[in-house]
């Protein structure tokens, strides 16, 4: 689910920007900072966290015909950058400056999201993905930059939130169809001595 999330974003972002396939990519965090990776556009994944407010549903899952247990799907958040690297420090602003507008105009995503001219389709396995930006403190973008060994790149980073994901494990249980309920009046057990 992770990927096709970032797929649909990266792909969202190109038809936004008019950047190429193979200007704006998938990167891990460690490569966008790496010396030999190409001038481009990058997107990449720096955290994933659960979204713990939406962990308490029934682990019951009840149909017509079965009754069974399933694990609730884990709902995810994820810590997207968009970071842009080009020789020319103007042109990394303007996509930087493009990707914001438009995450800024369109920051919820799902099925019933109309598709632009060329844009990508929503992947039918997700629900929805709604982004919202993060603003770093710089003692927090220094962290950041630090943990991926560079020096700032023109970036912004975005909290994906309710990246679903449910494993096709369930066990069927039997049903309780009747219960019975014992309302006869039982005497305590009489203490030594004959007391109660």
């Amino acid at each position: 689910m992770i990927d096709r999330a970032l797929a649909f974003l990266a792909a969202h972002a190109r038809n936004a920007t008019g950047l190429a396939t193979d200007t704006l990519t998938l990167r891990s965090a460690r490569q966008i900072t790496d010396p030999n990776t190409p001038a481009g556009a990058y997107v990449s994944v720096v955290n994933v966290s659960e979204e713990r407010a939406l962990r308490n549903v029934s682990h019951i899952d009840r149909t017509p015909t079965q009754t069974r247990t399933i694990e609730p799907p884990v709902h995810l958040n994820l810590d997207v950058l968009f970071a842009f690297n080009f020789a020319d420090y103007d042109t990394s602003l303007t996509h930087l400056s493009r990707v914001i507008e438009t995450y800024q105009t369109r920051r919820f995503f799902d099925a019933a999201t109309p598709v632009a001219p060329g844009g990508p389709v929503f992947p039918p396995e997700l629900q929805r993905l709604v982004l919202d930006m993060a603003n770093l403190t710089l003692e927090e973008q220094n962290n950041l930059w630090g943990t991926l060994g560079g020096a700032y790149l023109p970036s912004v980073l975005y909290r994906v939130r309710l990246v679903e994901v449910q494993g096709a494990t369930a066990v069927p249980v039997s049903r309780i169809e009747t219960i019975q309920l014992d309302s006869s009046v039982h005497d305590p057990p009489l203490a030594p001595g004959g007391s109660s």
